[in-house]
C-alpha cells in the first residue's frame, strides 16, 4: 500500500470488499454487531476516508466541467473567473488527498501492529474485515486521485493550447518565450490585442 502511495507524491468506493462486506453502508460488522474498539474506531477511520474520496471525486467532475467551459470562453476575463472558480475546488482536494494518505498510513500501522501483537478480543474474521477494506479503500483513493491529476493536466493543456492559437492568430510568427509571457500575465491576449489594433492603425497605407 504504501509504495502505491508513494508513487503518486503524496470516490466513489468499490460497493463491496472481498470478503463481501458492503463498505458504502459505512458500517462493517462480524456476527451483526461491532467486536471490538479496534473495529469501532477503524469504522470511524473507514467513514472519514470515504467522504475524502468523494471530494476528490467531486473535484475531479468540477475541473472537468472548468475546463470544458473555459475552451467555449470568449474573453480572458471569462476565463479568469472560471480560473478563480477552481482554486478553492483544487486547494479543498489538496487537503482531502493529505488527509487520506495520513488516515490511509494509519489503517497500515495499526493492521501492521495488530498482525504481530494479535490482540485478545479481535478475531481472525476481524482482521481480514480490516485488511481487505484497507486494501480496497487505498485501491479506489489512488484511482481517484489519478483520475484528478489527469483533469488538472487536460485544464491546463486545454488552456495552453487555446492561448497559443489565439496568440498565433494575432501574431503569426510569436516565439515560445512570448506565448509563455501572455499565458503568465493577466490579461495578456487582451493587451496583445490592444497592440494589434494600434499596430495597424499606425501602420503607413500602401
Amino acid at each position: 500500500m504504501n509504495n502505491r502511495l508513494k508513487d503518486l507524491g503524496i470516490g466513489t468506493i468499490a460497493s463491496a470488499d472481498s470478503t463481501g462486506h458492503d463498505i458504502e453502508e459505512g458500517t462493517v460488522v462480524s456476527g451483526g454487531v461491532p467486536t471490538s474498539s479496534y473495529m469501532q474506531d477503524f469504522f470511524k477511520t473507514v467513514e472519514l476516508i470515504k467522504s475524502n474520496i468523494k471530494i476528490i471525486s467531486d473535484a475531479t467532475k468540477e475541473v472537468y466541467a472548468i475546463s470544458d467551459k473555459s475552451l467555449l470562453a470568449h474573453t480572458s476575463t471569462e476565463e479568469e473567473k472560471l480560473s478563480k472558480q477552481l482554486m478553492p475546488v483544487m486547494d479543498s482536494a489538496k487537503r482531502s488527498t493529505r488527509a487520506t494518505k495520513q488516515l490511509l498510513d494509519k489503517l497500515k500501522n495499526e493492521n501492521d501492529q495488530i498482525k504481530k501483537t494479535k490482540p485478545k478480543g479481535l478475531s481472525e474474521s476481524d482482521v481480514r474485515v480490516r485488511l481487505n477494506l484497507s486494501a480496497t479503500l487505498t485501491s479506489r483513493f489512488v484511482a481517484e486521485v489519478k483520475e484528478y491529476q489527469q483533469a488538472q493536466h487536460k485544464y491546463k493543456g486545454d488552456i495552453t493550447n487555446k492561448v497559443k492559437r489565439q496568440v498565433k492568430i494575432i501574431k503569426p510568427d510569436a516565439t515560445d518565450a512570448e506565448i509563455d509571457a501572455v499565458l503568465k500575465t493577466e490579461g495578456g491576449r487582451d493587451a496583445l490585442y490592444k497592440e494589434k489594433i494600434l499596430t495597424g492603425v499606425a501602420d503607413p497605407i500602401k
